[in-house]
């Protein structure tokens, strides 16, 4: 356990020290690639103030540079943040601007990830049935790449915990790992 601290701290320190370098570099490529980092080395319960901003300086950063592939990522992860701080009309917002531009854009990555923001969505208003729909059709949309198996999985898991069937998944579970 004290080398994964020790890995926390390197993160913290490293992720840190990315965004102030990019900051005094000037440069939007840059910081937007550390401030992605840093959203990711803040993950936690600790952490949803810090990625909340973060989110929204991503999403600044988008429409100062006219980026739109940056702007889906700020929204997907505004859209994250917003579910965890309850804030279901703000990710409701986020996550149908997110899937609107992605189809827009007819970019297969981000169309994945609002089908799995819905999916994910839906889930969270208590219809398993159709969040299970709803991931099965992400799934469908990039069904060879493993962070698209790993999140089905994922969901359905959450899924098959709340209908006390998860013992259905063991299997499953074992061949992936």
């Amino acid at each position: 356990y004290a080398g994964e601290w020790q890995v926390d701290e390197t993160m913290e320190a490293l992720s840190l020290e990315a965004v102030e370098m990019a900051r005094r570099l000037g440069e939007e490529g840059p910081l937007a690639s550390a401030l992605r980092a840093r959203w990711l080395a803040v993950w936690g319960p600790d952490g949803l103030d810090e990625r909340t901003a973060l989110a929204d300086e991503i999403l600044e950063l988008a429409r100062t540079t006219g980026d739109r592939e940056m702007e889906l990522v700020g929204r997907a992860r505004r859209a994250v943040g917003a579910i965890e701080a309850g804030d279901i009309g703000a990710a409701e917002a986020d996550i149908a601007a997110h899937a609107e531009l992605a189809e827009q854009l007819r970019m297969p990555y981000h169309q994945w990830v609002a089908a799995s923001l819905r999916a994910m969505r839906t889930l969270l208003q208590g219809s398993p049935g159709r969040a299970e729909e709803r991931a099965q059709e992400a799934l469908a949309l990039l069904p060879a790449r493993l962070d698209a198996i790993y999140t089905h999985l994922n969901q359905v898991t959450q899924i098959r915990w709340d209908q006390g069937r998860l013992g259905e998944l063991q299997a499953t579970w074992q061949a992936m790992v």
